[in-house]
């Protein structure tokens, strides 16, 4: 999982790639972004001809042709830009620091472009900026792979390619008539393509591909540059739904409605009264990593989940990011701690932004609390208050609410457009999911005031503590037929009974919902093979403030027809029809 930081030599402002033996930019970057990459790409013209523009690079390198060109979308025109980028050696966490602190303009973009910077992880990352206008899809790993994978996943053809790897001499691996081809194949007609490279075997590549090709003088900044453009029919692009449906508005929902929302999409929401979900009453939630060791598709759709989250809560009300810890436990003994450390840099550099690893002392000293054990500190986790993110998710001109009677008539595909189907444990009820195995899980979490401090953050294990200025919440218990309150709270004193021990507490209140959950305990996430066009994000378990936003990213993206911004793995792995096809293998049939 973990991929290792590109090399970098600088000296001064300037920035050498150890390994290629070249350099990143010269003298002024975003100025030779600008003649190179968006005057040839005509990327200005294109965002105003267009409500989202699409734009593919081969080497992301320090963002330089990212920042210029998402400038120039959000200065000259009202489109949104969905820029899909592939590098090989990603900039370490201290690196993307330096190239943040050198920016002279566009510092706002850099900044929420390292604030929290891309994990040094392999695979697909995405981020959303602006508001939602701009959103970035990066591939960490070789670039064969990454196009592949995109030509799997995207539907709608890529609008300009920039191709900024280091020079074909010393990158030859980029520059190959496979990669040519493969840019054509997720190409339309007239789909820009710029490099900085003029080399005659490069020209001549892209030409066989299908590109009409011509050199530019550069001069006095250089000799040439690559510039044309697609000259056969390609890709077309999925026309956008006018609206689409949501029915359920805690976190699935609403972080669906939002994204879409954002993309340019109206969105009826369907709100069955009397919601009585975790996100219509918990507001002490706890957004962390539950990570795996194993390098397994869920263990990849674990950490995509919380860096994604991590980054898209950010600034949202309803989120306050305190950094979390996460002790031993029932599911989490000292080997499987020391697997995950493992797995993901064994507290090396590169990797202590978003997960250290702590001794025992350490972690009492960073937290206040009675801690015997080692544990793992997430600094970018933090804590939800469920009702009043949603509503904040849901406050948005393209969002409209409806309320119902919360029933799932065969009627509710009256409605023109896409549905998706964020309904916990009513999602059974619709027509064609009967066959789902999804099922309710409840829980309880307790408040109580304490007359000492308990912790200065959350602290999750056992079971999980928050504190706040009075005292704390204690949870969560995990019942699969519902418990009375007095047992369920006895159960969570006891389970953090190793944090609380001779504190003097007084119960105030408790508070109760029921979370989804499915038979593997993965999420539902993706489109249903039945005759309407329904979509489902749901079944989030207790992964439900972490998991929800990037099964939204993922729902909306493959709605509108773009990359879903994880690995086909992950896909097949949430893939609604999954359950019936385990079904059939049975010798279970559905009508």
């Amino acid at each position: 999982m973990i991929i290792p930081a590109a090399q970098i030599r600088w000296q001064g402002d300037q920035a050498e790639a150890i390994n290629y033996d070249d350099i990143y930019f010269r003298d002024d970057a975003l100025a030779e972004s600008e003649r190179i990459f968006i005057t040839a790409g005509q990327i200005v013209a294109k965002a105003q001809a267009t409500d989202t523009l699409c734009i593919g690079e081969l080497g992301f390198g320090m963002g330089t042709n990212f920042i210029a060109a998402a400038a120039a979308v959000l200065q000259h025109s009202n489109a949104r830009l969905r820029y899909v980028a592939i590098e090989k050696h990603p900039l370490s966490p201290a690196d993307w620091q330096r190239v943040k602190r050198r920016a002279q303009q566009h510092k706002s973009l850099y900044q929420a472009l390292t604030e929290p910077v891309l994990p040094l992880l392999a695979g697909w990352h995405e981020r959303v900026f602006a508001a939602g206008r701009i959103t970035l899809t990066v591939f960490y790993g070789d670039v064969a792979e990454g196009l592949e994978a995109l030509a799997q996943q995207q539907h709608n053809p890529v609008d300009a390619w920039f191709l900024d790897g280091f020079t074909p001499a010393k990158n030859p691996q980029m520059w190959t008539p496979q990669i040519y081809t493969a840019l054509a194949e997720l190409s339309t007609r007239n789909t820009s393509i710029a490099s900085f490279t003029a080399a005659g075997h490069v020209r001549r590549g892209l030409q066989a591909a299908g590109f009409a090709i011509e050199r530019l003088d550069q001069a006095p900044h250089k000799h040439h540059s690559l510039a044309g453009y697609y000259a056969q029919s390609g890709r077309t692009r999925r026309v956008m739904p006018s609206q689409v449906t949501v029915h359920g508005r805690g976190i699935g929902g609403a972080s669906v409605a939002r994204r879409l929302a954002e993309s340019g999409v109206s969105v009826q929401v369907l709100d069955p009264a009397g919601e009585t979900g975790a996100s219509a009453r918990i507001n002490t939630a706890v957004m962390h990593a539950r990570l795996l060791g194993d390098g397994s598709p869920s263990a990849v759709f674990r950490h995509a989940s919380f860096h994604y989250t991590s980054a898209y809560l950010q600034g949202l009300r309803g989120f306050a990011r305190t950094g979390v810890l996460q002790l031993q436990g029932p599911n989490m003994n000292a080997k499987k701690l020391q697997r995950i450390c493992t797995a993901y840099g064994n507290n090396h550099e590169h990797q202590q932004h978003w997960l250290q690893q702590l001794s025992a002392a350490q972690a009492a000293q960073l937290s206040g609390a009675n801690i015997q054990a080692d544990a793992l500190f997430f600094p970018t986790a933090g804590v939800v208050d469920l009702p009043e993110l949603c509503a904040a998710l849901l406050d948005h001109p393209s969002i409209s609410q409806q309320h119902s009677d919360g029933s799932a008539s065969s009627t509710m595909f009256d409605t023109q457009g896409p549905h998706v189907l964020c309904s916990a444990g009513g999602t059974r009820g619709f027509p064609g999911c009967d066959h789902l195995e999804i099922s309710e899980v409840y829980g309880q979490l307790d408040r109580y005031e304490s007359t000492a401090p308990l912790s200065t953050l959350p602290i999750v294990g056992n079971g999980y503590l928050v504190p706040d200025d009075t005292g704390a919440v204690l949870g969560a218990s995990y019942e699969y037929s519902p418990w009375s309150q007095d047992k369920a709270r006895a159960h969570n004193l006891q389970a953090n009974q190793h944090l609380i021990a001779g504190a003097q507490l007084s119960w105030q209140h408790s508070q109760r919902a029921a979370r989804a959950t499915s038979s593997d305990r993965m999420p539902v996430i993706g489109r249903l093979q039945t005759e309407a066009e329904l979509w489902l994000a749901t079944a989030f378990g207790s992964m439900g403030t972490t998991a929800a936003p990037l099964a939204a990213a993922m729902v909306s993206n493959q709605i509108l027809g773009w990359s879903s911004g994880v690995s086909c793995a992950v896909e097949d792995l949430t893939d609604p029809n999954r359950f019936a096809r385990r079904q059939a293998r049975r010798g279970i049939r559905h009508r």
